[in-house]
């Protein structure tokens, strides 16, 4: 893949897709890497009947974007968005110009050898060397 970015998200849960969007919006080309089909994290597979997010809506937001339930419901009382809402939220803050979505994505992890020494040899910057 050719392109260059700003940032990397890792997660496209709704955390991560927040701030993905708040760095688009201002300016910056992101890559999110999630390693699901789609995009939600929890969301995505706990759909039981009155799922609602746990908090109040205002407090699962991007700067940039606010949700639809913020202009549907009185802002003068607690909402809890339902899972529905929550989900449909997440996809529209990664639907910016800037944000390129990875999915199906599989990090296997850094093989290190323990015998390999990386170590710098040159302790010419070194606080304590007397020359």
């Amino acid at each position: 893949y050719e392109k260059d970015f700003d940032a990397l998200v890792v997660g496209g849960g709704i955390m991560g897709v927040c701030i993905a969007r708040d760095l688009a919006e201002s300016g910056y080309q992101v890559a999110i890497v999630e390693r699901e089909s789609s995009l939600g994290g929890v969301w995505t597979h706990n759909d039981y009947p009155g799922l609602r997010l746990q908090g109040v809506g205002s407090a699962w937001r991007c700067l940039s974007l606010a949700p639809a339930f913020h202009l549907e419901h009185d802002r003068t009382s607690p909402y809890c968005p339902l899972a529905s809402e929550t989900l449909t939220y997440i996809q529209s803050m990664a639907d910016h110009p800037n944000i390129t979505t990875f999915t199906n994505t599989l990090y296997e992890g850094l093989v290190v050898d323990e015998n390999d020494d990386n170590t710098n040899d040159d302790n010419s910057n070194d606080d304590n060397s007397n020359a």
